[in-house]
């Protein structure tokens, strides 16, 4: 495991309608430790999953032949940065009663393989700090989808920069 991210929360992000469920595709596996630094509520934009206890073989298949085909026609409309589907398409496969929302209060740790399991963060009506440490292989499945644990694609808190740099 070589790369770690350290990311606060970007306020300005909380105008999306939604992030889109999705699998990690950057490794074969992988390792997020996401850290609550403060109360965080389904409002906050909780971490949420599908259980795997809720994946059948169908199930798997049909959202990722769904994510597939958002990506198709995404791509044909000349946008490459979508990567998932959205609530109303994964509520069509997996019931929302079925989804697995992760609040806690600050300092929750919560450590999660991103490849292995459908997930996205909730829709954001409140503000929030999260910091997460991404561990992939030194050399990863696809290295060209790892450079955002190392560039500068996410802002990071001053305090930690000297960290994460120091790590590299």
């Amino acid at each position: 495991m070589s790369d770690a991210l350290c990311d606060l929360c970007n306020y300005d992000r909380m105008s999306n309608p939604y992030e889109l469920w999705h699998r990690d595709l950057e490794d074969r596996r992988m390792l997020k430790a996401i850290v609550y630094l403060t109360d965080v509520e389904e409002a906050h934009g909780s971490f949420e999953y599908i259980p795997k206890s809720q994946m059948s073989f169908g199930r798997s298949l049909r959202i990722q032949l769904a994510v597939i085909w958002q990506i198709v026609r995404s791509r044909l409309a000349g946008k490459r940065d979508v990567i998932g589907i959205d609530d109303q398409t994964l509520n069509q496969v997996v019931p929302q009663s079925e989804w697995q929302a992760c609040v806690g209060s600050a300092g929750t740790v919560l450590l999660v393989d991103p490849t292995a399991i459908f997930h996205h963060g909730r829709s954001r009506q409140a503000g929030r700090s999260t910091l997460f440490f991404v561990y992939t292989a030194e050399n990863p499945l696809r290295p060209e989808c790892c450079t955002q644990y190392s560039d500068q694609t996410f802002a990071r808190p001053s305090a930690l920069k000297a960290l994460v740099e120091s790590s590299n």
